[in-house]
């Protein structure tokens, strides 16, 4: 797939030969108008916006505070002349990935593009690598610690933090009534889930549980047939949910939450998170059987004392 990049200038003969060389090796796109071009950015879709400095209306350091609004990852190169360097460098230093002084040289031009595509690609793999590190710190944490609650809770924590979620739970499955309960939580009412108990087959955490499924929500809540919710939490913008299980057993229901965009969490947030669940069916495994075995000794102990 390649990369997508989009060019904001009035000057359509700037637009017309950077759209018609690039499109050889980029996914390009143009807009002769500031305002409406840093807005179609919101999407998230573009990897590099070329911005010039000097337009009618929202300039460049506008764009690039717009565009660093809407889409962070984004890199915005600014294209300006030779009077307006200093203005340039100061775009650098609210956010700007480099600057390019026209009229610029096509090769140039190109290099300026492949090295932020560089830069992102380096950001993502350490990105990736603070996931990895996150993911062991549960790991350990699973071979430290005992209880149940302190685990998911932790797991939680940690799982909020990295995604970037705004709230999160556990729900437990109870066998005996066929509903989930809260095991954990981050950012939600203690008073509102204390007695929270969801049927299987109701709303989003009892449909996942049923179904054994792993699910995006990347629109909201609203207006979804699958599930059976009466009302929304109005500021639930993005979900991930998903079952947690061993073997054909439902263990209980893992979900994360975003208040801040629609689109915030993606495939491969998920991917993340399904790695979290694991860890999470892995506490809920390891607490039963110390259960058990707690059980068992305690039992001992009792026999031992009335021999």
């Amino acid at each position: 797939m390649k990369p997508r990049v989009l060019i904001i200038d009035d000057d359509e003969m700037v637009t017309g030969l950077a759209k018609e060389i690039l499109g050889q090796e980029y996914d390009v796109e143009s807009c002769d108008s500031s305002a409406a071009g840093a807005e179609m950015t919101g999407a998230g879709n573009f990897d590099i916006v070329l911005s010039d400095l000097k337009m009618p209306g929202l300039d460049g350091i506008g764009v690039l505070k717009r565009v660093k609004e809407l889409s962070p990852k984004t890199a915005v190169l600014i294209m300006t002349g030779f009077a307006s360097i200093d203005t340039a460098v100061e775009a650098i230093k609210l956010g700007a990935f480099d600057y390019i002084a026209k009229p610029f040289d096509i090769d140039y031009l190109k290099q300026k593009i492949e090295n932020a595509l560089g830069r992102q690609k380096l950001k993502e793999e350490v990105a990736d690598l603070k996931d990895i590190v996150s993911i062991y710190e549960v790991s350990k944490a699973l071979s430290s610690s005992i209880g149940l609650r302190q685990i998911l809770k932790l797991i939680l924590d940690i799982s909020c933090k990295q995604l970037k979620a705004d709230s999160g739970s556990v729900m437990l499955m109870d066998e005996s009534k066929q509903e989930l309960f809260v095991g954990a939580h981050v950012g939600l009412n203690e008073a509102a889930i204390n007695n929270t108990r969801v049927k299987l087959g109701d709303k989003i955490s009892g449909w996942v549980a049923e179904k054994k499924e792993t699910i995006l929500l990347t629109n909201g809540l609203k207006n979804d047939i699958r599930f059976n919710i009466k009302s929304t939490r109005s500021e639930i913008k993005s979900s991930m949910v998903t079952v947690l299980k061993s073997g054909d057993e439902v263990l209980g229901v893992l979900s994360l939450n975003s208040f801040k965009s629609v689109e915030f969490f993606n495939e491969k947030t998920l991917k993340i998170f399904s790695i979290f669940a694991h860890n999470a069916e892995i506490a809920i495994k390891e607490a039963r059987t110390y259960d058990l075995l707690s059980g068992l000794h305690a039992e001992v102990e009792r026999l031992s004392k009335e021999r």
